[in-house]
């Protein structure tokens, strides 16, 4: 059942904007990784209590968002931002995948990479001016104002990592930040959401876009270092309610409506499974190739065995030979998994709208994640860990998965509970607020006191 929220006074006002721009509806979207529903609960209180006042005077999902598969940063972001699962907008993994490539090392930052229009693509079409603040999944977009999310995987290099924004933003957007609050430069990892906070500030006051997106990603890298549970993930929770603090001062609400979401829950674990230490011993690595990150792995023939190489792919010899070695492979995993991870067949993924060129792939339940290096050959299928760190990528139905979710401003009806929330229904609510039309899998949570304020929902065919 599809939750609401009804219209009601608008929430307290906090400071406006120094130069208001235009008069029609604004939204705000911040997108805080790896934000759980527990984070704005009474117990967080006194951690974050920005958050938890901000989910007292709005809209909350007291259980969270459920995420779509692989529950991890960049399907949900790109689902966040298009409204529909994996498999239609192209974002299948944080790595790309190509037929004809394999599995890559490299993340899909460009908007390119969507198949479905994004929500600003939408807004920018309507007439709208839009914001993006390291948004995945936006390099290149074609906004008002782009900060884009690109880095280098591995290690930080503060020097190298502001070189990336300078390159990739627009460059007079770039000085307008730099010379707006405190912060001139990135030069550790928190520098990232600082930064990015203040280019949302700069925006806000100066400019008043329509629609502004921005991505913090803090809490999210805490969380897998240290758990759940951390002081560290305590301290980092309320380094981020701060820069909400922050960000909401500069905020409208006569105008605005603020989402405040995660984009996917977390897990601890302490147990790692080598899965290439399966195949190397069933003589198959040269055969398959594993796209592992957290709670779950997809599963691929090698290019050059699963037809793309070859001049007559179709053929009925080439299709029984891919049929022979993927059951295969499904046996062999099946005889290897001893209640250590399930087995996900094109059946399972094609109903989690997941992993379209995958022909299988495996979930560990919370508490294990599987190795997403593969490189070298483990000892032992499972390694125990001495520390604990936190994970996901997990099966969307898993509690410890749902994402946080807190609607508040413009048109929320303070203490109202949202229940069965979707991430695909996240795009349609922004563009109602918004003002605009948007063909998603998902519906808008939001019912206006007008009818002529909210679109007739689409879904996409």
């Amino acid at each position: 059942m599809t939750a609401f929220v009804t219209i009601s006074a608008l929430a307290a006002c906090s400071s406006a904007p120094k130069k208001p721009r235009g008069t029609g509806p604004q939204v705000l979207i911040i997108s805080i990784d790896g934000f759980r529903p527990d984070f704005y609960s009474e117990g967080m209180r006194k951690v974050a209590p920005h958050l938890f006042k901000l989910s007292q005077e709005g809209a909350e999902a007291p259980e969270g968002i459920e995420p779509v598969f692989p529950s991890l940063t960049y399907p949900n972001h790109a689902t966040i931002a298009t409204g529909v699962y994996t498999s239609k907008h192209g974002v299948y993994a944080n790595t790309v995948y190509s037929p004809e490539l394999g599995v890559t090392s490299g993340w899909y930052f460009k908007e390119s990479a969507l198949h479905a229009p994004a929500i600003w693509q939408v807004a920018k079409d309507a007439g709208k001016t839009v914001a993006i603040m390291r948004w995945p999944v936006s390099l290149g977009a074609q906004v008002d104002w782009l900060l884009p999310e690109i880095f280098t995987p591995g290690d930080f290099d503060p020097a190298h990592e502001w070189k990336l924004l300078q390159d990739n933003a627009y460059p007079k957007f770039l000085d307008e930040v730099s010379s707006f609050g405190p912060l001139k430069k990135v030069t550790s990892l928190e520098d990232l959401d600082r930064y990015s906070a203040q280019a949302v500030k700069w925006a806000l006051s100066t400019q008043g876009p329509d629609l502004t997106m921005v991505h913090l990603a803090w809490l999210d890298l805490v969380q897998h270092r240290t758990g759940t549970h951390s002081q560290e993930t305590r301290d980092a929770l309320a380094f981020t309610d701060g820069l909400v603090n922050q960000i909401m001062s500069f905020v409208d609400p006569t105008r605005t409506t603020v989402f405040i979401l995660g984009d996917h829950g977390f897990a601890d674990y302490g147990r790692v499974i080598h899965l290439k230490t399966i195949f190397d011993e069933e003589h198959l690595s040269n055969q398959v190739e594993i796209q592992a990150e957290g709670g779950q792995a997809a599963i691929y023939l090698r290019p050059s065995n699963n037809g793309s190489s070859s001049t007559d792919a179709n053929s009925q010899n080439n299709r029984l030979s891919m049929g022979r070695l993927q059951a295969r492979v499904i046996s062999v995993l099946q005889k290897h998994s001893k209640g250590l991870y399930q087995i996900l067949d094109r059946g399972k993924l094609k109903r989690l709208n997941a992993y379209p060129f995958a022909f299988c792939a495996v979930e560990t339940p919370p508490g294990t994640i599987f190795d997403g290096q593969g490189e070298d050959t483990a000892k032992d299928l499972v390694e125990v860990l001495h520390t604990t760190k936190g994970a996901h990528g997990y099966l969307p139905d898993r509690p410890e998965m749902r994402a946080g979710l807190i609607i508040w401003g413009k048109g929320v009806s303070p203490k109202n509970d949202l229940e069965d929330v979707s991430m695909v229904d996240i795009a349609p609510t922004a563009a109602a607020a918004l003002g605009i039309h948007m063909r998603t899998d998902g519906m808008p949570l939001v019912i206006w006191r007008e009818p002529s304020a909210s679109p007739t929902p689409q879904k996409t065919d």
